[in-house]
């Protein structure tokens, strides 16, 4: 009993976790191609309007677009079913990705404009934060005190080929570009020293230009100011006169 209350425990865990909890993901079927087929068309097509409102809750569609993305949805089913039958049955994700499948068939064709943008959206749904959580790791590693911006990409770039390959012995040292980017190391960190040093030399040109600028904006402020006490001393020197002669 308690090996079955910890699995229950565990179980639910997942559960609180997993992305199924959102009826958006739980209407993703509707654009599964194994399931597009016009004697499920009525399910489908709920499904997709479950999907466009929660698109439209988040302003990701507007409502004004939700009816023709329904009606392009249902043609493309149906045009689907008549001429491509055999793609649309016999869809293997292993083999061609579900982006790829719907790219060929709707991102060129202007009849389906309206439901590859809304799709587009879908397709770029976040499935978790493990691969980016994965890559901190692979940041601490490469990491070291005064690293700069570039060296920390580029170190990660070389981690990220290596993993790629299957280890550090499977790199192929002898690829052409690698041994021309290799012999041209040093002249490509002196040139990099050098655009640092005009990018300095930059900087401290805007800075001062700023700074003449705001001079120059201060001087025109006081001469405006030194005009206006002048015109206002010369007016009330003006009223003084015509106060005295009236007397």
């Amino acid at each position: 009993m308690e090996c079955k209350q910890f699995l229950q425990t565990i179980v639910k865990k997942l559960l609180a976790k997993s992305p199924i909890l959102y009826s958006l993901v739980r209407n993703l079927p509707a654009f599964d191609p194994r399931e597009m087929t016009v004697e499920k068309m009525t399910q489908k097509t709920t499904q997709l309007k479950s999907i466009i409102r929660s698109l439209i809750e988040a302003n990701r569609v507007s409502s004004n677009d939700a009816d023709d993305i329904i009606q392009q949805y249902s043609e493309f089913i149906q045009q689907g079913s008549m001429s491509e039958a055999s793609q649309f049955s016999g869809f293997d994700p292993a083999s061609c990705g579900a982006d790829k499948f719907f790219y060929d068939r709707l991102a060129n064709n202007p009849s389906y404009a309206k439901l590859w943008a809304a799709l587009k959206i879908i397709l770029l749904l976040s499935h978790g934060q493990a691969t980016v959580e994965r890559g901190f790791s692979v940041n601490k590693e490469v990491e070291s005190y005064n690293l700069q911006a570039d060296t920390f990409s580029a170190r990660r770039i070389i981690c990220d080929l290596v993993n790629a390959v299957g280890g550090i012995f499977n790199v192929d040292v002898a690829n052409k570009q690698l041994q021309v980017s290799a012999a041209g190391a040093k002249q490509k960190y002196l040139a990099h020293l050098e655009d640092q040093r005009k990018q300095k030399t930059e900087q401290a040109g805007r800075k001062r230009k700023l700074a003449s600028d705001e001079v120059e904006q201060l001087k025109k402020q006081k001469l405006c100011i030194s005009n206006d006490i002048a015109a206002m001393i010369k007016s009330a020197d003006d009223y003084a006169d015509k106060a005295n002669r009236t007397v």
